[in-house]
């Protein structure tokens, strides 16, 4: 009974919602005619803020009532801090003690409201998990689509030069194959496309395996070197953990996978020999460039020195705030490119705390996962490995966590929790009706 009921997900939106269709308009428009962190607000922009305010504002009402009721729980005093500390005091410690500019302020506030997307969805999707864990991942695929597509339609990018493997980043610089929604619908289409082959299903292998290569041509070119490494281990982990999960005589499996690994891999990198050494030119050129960490450490190093007081240290800069970054030639920024660091550098100690208590709350199905990869549906478990790559590219090697994908990713998280405890609950009813018979 009980692998029935979970048995019984599909990455389907079972009915008609208008927060849905909502949803799923802001991540086209967003993936196809927007980017990651715009330097102005367009017509697209502007569609986007006001479908949000639509989307959003009769949950930001429900979350300030709850919060000022009379009832006082530890859920409560924590999303009072949350607001006070980055809302009101993250603010006035930018604006007025440290006399930021209002432009630099607005370029931090609302990255900031975007990392609270999971708050305000809470409760749409605590009300129908299922359905709104399948509409955040189409939505992601059709953002990060439509993002890989924005870069073959760049007029500096020429589609020789994709074919032919030369070195090419386009004209847009927000580098919006970066972004957590592209990096996740990579990893989901290398993780489908692994499973339909070792199913023999070859119709939808093919399908999936164009849209992996239709990914993975732009993160060649661009020598993203951490999308492509996280493809391949998501690869490995569908092979080695959904497969078998899914199958009977699981350790059987794994020695066959591992045995025609062996045996296809020799051919395969025979004949692509041209293409992987050129990929592997590039990347190591690149690699002898800027080092294995792109000068991250350098930036931390940097953000570290920044701090000369104790009001440095626990309160940060402060909305606003600027740093001589050392990638970009001791320029003054709004961000480096890692988010505890980001975080600490604008925050302080204090922000950051709390900053871990949220993700932390966000993250809780992590603790499940074998749940995820064994009981739902395929298609489900493999979104949720795909959330990772992202995650990890997001929040330690790019900027993109301050982007509108950010805050959807961390939604998606939270979409598998409530997933998770509705199951739990069906089969608790379930088990005490059946006690009682």
């Amino acid at each position: 009974m009980e692998s029935k009921l979970v048995k019984k997900n599909c990455l389907s939106i079972s009915y008609f919602s208008l927060k849905k269709t909502i949803f799923l308009l802001i991540m086209f428009i967003y993936g196809f005619f927007s980017t990651p962190t715009p330097d102005r607000m367009g017509i697209p922009e502007i569609i986007m803020l006001v479908l949000l305010i639509i989307m959003f504002g009769n949950n930001a009402e429900k979350l300030v009532k709850d919060t000022i009721s009379s009832v006082i729980n530890f859920r409560k005093i924590i999303i009072f801090l949350f607001a006070f500390y980055f809302v009101f005091f993250c603010s006035f410690w930018g604006l007025t003690i440290n006399q930021n500019t209002p432009s630099n302020f607005i370029r931090d506030f609302i990255p900031f409201i975007y990392l609270c997307i999971p708050i305000l969805m809470h409760y749409d999707i605590k009300r129908k998990p299922n359905d709104w864990l399948s509409t955040l991942i189409i939505g992601m695929i059709i953002a990060g689509i439509g993002f890989i597509w924005q870069f073959y339609i760049d007029p500096s990018v020429k589609l020789q030069k994709i074919l032919t493997f030369h070195q090419i980043y386009g004209s847009n610089r927000d580098y919006p194959w970066q972004d957590s929604v592209s990096i996740f619908a990579f990893s989901f289409f290398a993780g489908m496309s692994t499973y339909y082959l070792f199913k023999k299903r070859f119709i939808n292998f093919f399908v999936f395996f164009l849209f992996y290569v239709f990914f993975l041509l732009v993160y060649a070119v661009t020598i993203s070197r951490a999308p492509i490494v996280l493809s391949f281990v998501t690869m490995l982990i569908v092979l080695w953990f959904v497969i078998p999960y899914k199958s009977r005589n699981k350790w059987q499996k794994r020695l066959s996978i591992i045995i025609l690994i062996i045996l296809f891999s020799f051919p395969i990198m025979h004949l692509l020999f041209p293409v992987v050494s050129n990929i592997f030119k590039l990347v190591i050129e690149k690699t002898q460039r800027v080092g294995i960490t792109n000068a991250r450490i350098t930036e931390i190093k940097a953000v570290i020195n920044n701090i000369t007081c104790l009001s440095k240290l626990f309160l940060g800069e402060g909305w606003g705030g600027l740093i001589s970054n050392p990638i970009g030639g001791g320029a003054k920024w709004r961000f480096v490119h890692n988010m505890i660091f980001y975080f600490l550098f604008k925050t302080g100690f204090l922000g950051i705390l709390l900053i871990v208590i949220y993700i932390g709350w966000i993250l809780r199905p992590i603790k499940n996962i074998k749940f995820f990869l064994k009981k739902l549906d395929t298609s489900y478990a493999i979104s949720f490995i795909a959330l990772f790559p992202p995650l990890i590219v997001s929040g330690a090697l790019e900027p993109s966590f301050k982007s509108l994908s950010f805050g959807v990713l961390l939604s998606t998280f939270l979409a598998f929790y409530y997933n998770y405890i509705a199951h739990q609950n069906i089969i608790r009813v379930w088990r005490l009706k059946k006690k009682d018979n």
